[in-house]
């Protein structure tokens, strides 16, 4: 048997070798661009309208200060050139003044008109001007027909009275004596002064408010006299919160005797309510039937 060593010849063993990894690819995620939707007209106009309103608030805001400095400003020469007109108006008056009593003073001592210069003409010229249209006005007054009111009550430049012509001649037109009852029970406790606000709507009785009541006297037109009533219902104030007048309160007031045989209704004025407590109140109203008729059937 040979020896093993003594054999020769080519080794045909392999080297075991390391398993090897296998490389890897790297994954890179791409994503595609994002595709805007298109843009309408309407988003468009929106967008600009939006830039302009952003663009004006800034501009208001950087001349917020400027403006109130102008402002101050314009009312300063405002309140200066007031200042400035009531001045010469003032003295422009007052020269006018001067000038009618210096006038005047003249024609009271009997100065003619001989060495007066063109500004005492003038101021003559004015003083006649003014005369007559202060007696025009007078006289439009006393020929009125009209009736006029101060604070006190007073009639003044009112028409004629009772019976009387309404001016100094014939053709002037004659009140009948409805018209003048109703002149003077319209006049004679009511009192007509400057339109106001109504201060306190539930303490007021505005005019033209009904109140309803039941006569307690009779009435005779063949001579003048005091009516009275007795109210049936509560009269409120004029929001409706209080009662102003309640029910039993007496009114006062007297009736036109002046009728003539064939007139079916009498005229009434009431100006007077006493309530139950003893609380006075002026009245200013026509007397009307249950239909709103004026005047009390016979």
């Amino acid at each position: 048997m040979q020896d093993r060593e003594a054999w020769t010849g080519i080794d045909t063993r392999m080297p075991l070798m390391a398993p090897q990894e296998a490389p890897q690819a790297q994954l890179v995620a791409v994503m595609p661009p994002a595709v805007q939707p298109p843009e309408d007209d309407e988003a468009k106009a929106a967008r600009a309208r939006i830039a302009d309103l952003e663009e004006q608030i800034q501009a208001l805001r950087n001349a917020q200060g400027e403006d109130l400095d102008l402002r101050a400003i314009l009312d300063d020469q405002r309140a200066m050139l007031e200042e400035q007109f009531r001045s010469e108006r003032e003295a422009a008056e007052e020269r006018y003044q001067r000038q009618l009593a210096e006038m005047a003073r003249n024609m009271a001592g009997g100065v003619g008109t001989v060495g007066i210069g063109d500004e005492g003409r003038e101021a003559r010229r004015r003083l006649e001007e003014e005369r007559a249209r202060q007696a025009a006005i007078a006289e439009a007054q006393i020929m009125s027909d009209g009736i006029v009111l101060d604070a006190s009550g007073a009639a003044r430049g009112s028409g004629p009275q009772r019976g009387e012509t309404g001016g100094r001649g014939t053709s002037e037109r004659r009140l009948s004596s409805n018209e003048a009852f109703i002149r003077d029970a319209s006049t004679q406790s009511s009192e007509t002064v400057r339109a106001t606000r109504i201060a306190a709507p539930g303490r007021t009785i505005v005019q033209g408010t009904t109140v309803a009541a039941v006569l307690e006297t009779a009435i005779s037109t063949e001579l003048p006299g005091v009516i009275r009533a007795v109210m049936s219902d509560d009269v409120l104030s004029y929001d409706g919160t209080n009662v102003l007048l309640p029910r039993g309160t007496r009114l006062i007031g007297s009736y036109n005797s002046a009728g003539s045989v064939v007139q079916g209704r009498v005229q009434i004025g009431w100006n007077r309510a006493v309530t139950p407590e003893g609380v006075s109140v002026e009245l200013g109203g026509y007397g009307s039937d249950a239909l709103g008729g004026s005047g009390q059937a016979g």
